[in-house]
């Protein structure tokens, strides 16, 4: 259902010592999916968190969807333990074509890119990842939580190295179809060579 909420928090004693394992699909247009604000998020390849707007044609009947949701939702995802090649994220904005109501002209409204906010995770988990964040109006939004040195950019570091940074393509914001990227790490540095 548009802009439905998924939330599922770890309850337990002894939260870092417990893992969450999401191996299907978790659609909600233009909603929110949060998983794991404490102990770790393992999402599998076949797992599917997809927030992004819906494509909706009013025009092709001269009808009006009600509850539609074009613009993107929101992700945010604990600390990631592992990501199998394949997995999906989708932020993507949807679109709306219906008419204006006087001529009944046909009138096409982009809908905007959502949001994704990460906590623990390297390089090898960015590869993996099936990252949608797409849109015809604004931007995607992107916020990281690391604690180590990171680097946008530049040569890749041999990620065998034990000293090697958490390396972010350049091509981050394009690529992907992201339009403001937040890199929060705490109390290390940030290199763009």
């Amino acid at each position: 259902m548009p802009g439905t909420e998924f939330s599922a928090r770890i309850n337990s004693s002894n939260p870092e010592a417990v893992e969450m394992d999401i191996l299907g699909s978790i659609r909600a247009p233009g909603g929110r999916i949060a998983l794991g604000s404490l102990g770790t998020v393992n999402l599998g390849e076949s797992s599917v968190l997809d927030v992004g707007g819906q494509w909706v044609n009013d025009y092709a009947d001269r009808s009006l969807t009600l509850g539609r949701a074009i613009h993107g939702g929101s992700i945010v995802l604990g600390r990631l333990d592992a990501v199998e090649q394949g997995a999906m994220v989708n932020l993507t904005g949807g679109g709306w074509l219906g008419w204006d109501g006087r001529d009944r002209e046909a009138v096409l409204e982009a809908g905007d890119a959502g949001s994704l906010t990460l906590s623990g995770f390297d390089t090898a988990k960015l590869d993996a990842l099936d990252l949608r964040a797409w849109s015809g109006a604004d931007a995607a939004q992107l916020r990281i939580n690391l604690t180590g040195d990171v680097q946008i950019g530049g040569t890749r570091p041999d990620a065998a190295r034990e000293d090697a940074p958490i390396w972010l393509p350049g091509t981050l914001l394009g690529e992907y179809g992201f339009g403001a990227v937040t890199i929060y790490t705490d109390p290390r540095d940030i290199a763009v060579p």
